[in-house]
């Protein structure tokens, strides 16, 4: 850049000027008409019933899980142990990880499994 504030107000009004007339005509954002462009192309669909979510768990002291291998455990279908936090300490889980008391998951699952999960692992 140039360090110099000649072009700044024109390049505000231009902005202003774009802002009103977008808001005045009605239309969506300019990067809603590029998803919808990238959806289309490439035949995906948003479709949020097939989002995932993010369910952030702790183990308790008295869980059946500790002890346990992850592998061994019988998890929701589509759920991923994603990482673990032991003592402050962030790992990588793998199916040989043994879980501890206290250690807090992040276990990533469609949305449509989360009443499952909490009914399943809510010991």
């Amino acid at each position: 850049m140039t360090q110099k504030l000649n072009y700044f107000l024109p390049i505000a009004l231009c902005c202003l000027f774009a802002y009103i007339t977008a808001n005045i005509l009605g239309t969506k954002p300019v990067y809603e008409y590029l998803l919808d462009r990238i959806l289309t192309s490439n035949k995906l669909e948003d479709d949020e019933n097939e989002m995932e979510v993010e369910i952030l768990t702790t183990i308790s002291n008295d869980s059946s899980l500790i002890g346990k291998e992850i592998r061994e455990i019988d998890w929701t279908k589509g759920a991923l142990v994603s990482h673990i936090e032991r003592s402050g300490r962030e790992i990588v889980p793998k199916g040989s990880t043994i879980l501890e008391a206290n250690d807090k998951l992040t276990v990533i699952m469609p949305k449509e499994c989360v009443n499952l999960f909490l009914k399943q692992f809510s010991d």
